[in-house]
């Protein structure tokens, strides 16, 4: 079972990644959509009303929880850092975090990945373990084309 919930776990990190960026902008008053990723995924996994509400709540629970962790200094430098092009993702890597931020941000993705993953049926975990073995194959292929070159 616990192999199993590992993939889940992984792309439901990466997603929460993905929207840390947006707890900065949003302290701009700046109102960003949600990213072409997560509606694909909410699409692929078939989610219900109830269950993207659900998901919206946990997201905006997790952007706040992260962005009580960041330093005044830290967001400023992510929001720099996404006004100058970066994708959000590399505008966090940034910020030089401390040991203890690091931990905090590892625990609330552990607690994220636990509620989206009762939030989920059977069916919608299995899809969703499927997505991440695809998503793997693609990154590995990157991979093996780039060390070729």
């Amino acid at each position: 079972m616990k192999i199993k919930l590992l993939p889940l776990l992984a792309g439901v990190t990466v997603l929460t990644l993905g929207f840390t960026p947006m707890i900065v902008s949003a302290q701009q008053g700046e109102r960003q959509g949600r990213p072409p990723r997560m509606e694909r995924l909410q699409s692929e996994l078939n989610l219900t009303d109830a269950q993207r509400n659900q998901f919206e709540q946990l997201h905006e629970q997790t952007r706040e929880q992260i962005k009580n962790i960041l330093t005044s200094e830290q967001q400023q430098t992510v929001r720099n850092a996404i006004a100058q092009g970066q994708n959000p993702r590399q505008a966090m890597r940034s910020i030089e975090l401390t040991e203890q931020q690091r931990e905090q941000m590892r625990s609330i993705r552990q607690q994220t990945r636990e509620q989206m993953q009762n939030l989920l049926t059977p069916e919608q975990r299995q899809r969703m373990q499927e997505l991440k073995e695809s998503r793997q194959g693609r990154r590995s292929q990157r991979r093996e084309g780039r060390s070729q070159r």
